[in-house]
């Protein structure tokens, strides 16, 4: 942002440095703006609209300019982080496992920081990006694919046996990581309104739909593997609808809906973490959201043991 700022900038950089906000990823601070704009307009709207803010203008108006406002200070944290992620940081060597034929390094790289833009810029896309994204850079399922492949359960079978992954775990947490960034491409290509209004429901998509968009995707893009995307796409549907729906696809609606709930508290001595009271209560709930209940099984336990 500039160093002298407008109205609208400056009042949301004073936002921002609220202490309260510090360790939230990027689109959560977002959110909780958004929210307390929302919330709060009687009692702002005096304020902002003084002369020394944005006189004469209407409430509407303000929260236009502020939204602006909070979006751009938001990509600009964002923005060169998914450059450095999509085309250094990122480990592309599970793409033998998942791809049918041999793919350019530097295209999947430059086509999924592509998609990473344009979901950031539609509304729909970019609240879908919350969870997803926070799962990615606070690595939240990065600890359970180790705890998973040493003890060799149900995901672990799910992953090898079933998906058929020839990959360590470096390379598993990589392609869950891609499939998470991709999952909300289901808002780019429909405007269908069970695809548009999955946040605010159970986050559910029909077969039908993520077939249509799975088809778009496939006629537009041309790096990515297919394989891929049907994971990326399918982990919108409910593994109760249908069974067989991959193995990184369930772990990934799991760990975005995780991260759309990622609030760091401090655990009192004696208390469940965080981790084993977000599985429990997701375990009574996993109908609703189309969960594969082993998973919640095994990865609450893994939660459970490590005090998480």
């Amino acid at each position: 942002m500039d160093a002298h700022p407008g109205p609208a900038e400056g009042f949301v950089r004073r936002l921002l440095e609220n202490p309260a906000l510090e360790s939230l990823p990027p689109l959560h601070k977002e959110e909780q703006i958004v929210q307390f704009l929302e919330a709060n307009a009687q009692a702002l709207y005096p304020t902002l609209s003084a002369p020394r803010f944005l006189p004469g203008r209407r409430w509407a108006e303000i929260l236009t300019l502020l939204r602006r406002s909070l979006m751009e200070a938001t990509d600009a944290e964002l923005k060169p982080w998914l450059a450095r992620w999509a085309e250094e940081e990122l480990d592309l060597g599970f793409l033998a496992a998942v791809a049918t034929q041999s793919v350019p390094e530097q295209a999947v790289r430059r086509e999924l920081h592509g998609l990473a833009l344009k979901l950031l810029d539609k509304p729909e896309s970019r609240r879908a990006m919350t969870g997803p994204l926070a799962a990615i850079q606070l690595a939240l399922p990065d600890r359970y694919i180790d705890g998973c492949f040493e003890e060799r359960q149900y995901i672990h079978f799910e992953l090898t046996k079933v998906q058929r992954l020839r990959l360590e775990p470096p390379g598993t947490k990589a392609l869950l990581a891609v499939t998470l960034m991709l999952r909300p491409l289901i808002h780019l290509f429909t405007s269908a309104p069970d695809a548009a209004g999955r946040e605010e429901t159970s986050g559910v998509i029909s077969a039908q739909v993520a077939s249509n968009v799975l088809g778009t995707l496939r006629a537009q893009l041309h790096a990515l593997p297919p394989n891929l995307l049907r994971s990326a796409v399918t982990s919108n549907c409910s593994f109760l609808d249908d069974r067989r729906i991959e193995a990184t696809a369930r772990l990934a609606a799991v760990f975005a809906s995780r991260g759309r709930s990622y609030n760091p508290v401090h655990v009192d001595r004696g208390a469940n973490g965080p981790d084993s009271s977000w599985f429990s209560v997701s375990r009574r709930n996993y109908k609703y959201y189309g969960f594969d209940i082993k998973m919640l099984d095994e990865l609450y336990r893994v939660a459970a043991d490590n005090g998480w």
